[in-house]
């Protein structure tokens, strides 16, 4: 889901990827990348603005972070964003450093059966 919405961290879709198409997504929308066991992966990240979208209404960034209605799906956790990543799995090896350095979900936007020490905010 797009960040801020109650279940951004839920698993909504698996992209199949197909030689010479792209994909492209909102900024704000939860993704991710799986292990590729052979071959290699290119990505190309293009950034874009719009300041008259930015400025209008209907702009994401505008939209309140509501807080979240469950604990994550463990598949939709990232070790470099999640404060929760280690009460769902280990991290990977050599990457333990990112323990505790996670800003989501903010203090405020916590699920309720969120560990009470991860609900206080750490940044």
């Amino acid at each position: 889901g797009d960040m801020g919405d109650s279940a951004h961290r839920h698993f909504t879709y698996r992209h199949t990827h197909r030689v010479g198409h792209c994909l492209m997504h909102l900024g704000r929308r939860r993704h991710g990348a799986d292990d590729i066991a052979s071959g290699e992966r290119n990505n190309l990240i293009v950034w874009n603005q719009n300041a008259r979208y930015r400025a209008s209404p209907g702009y994401v960034n505008r939209q309140p972070y509501l807080r979240e209605a469950a604990p994550p799906d463990k598949r939709c956790l990232s070790y470099t964003h999640d404060r929760d990543f280690g009460d769902f799995t280990a991290y990977p090896p050599g990457l333990e450093e990112f323990r505790g350095r996670g800003w989501c979900p903010p203090a405020f936007a916590c699920y309720d059966s969120m560990a009470p020490a991860l609900k206080k905010d750490e940044l």
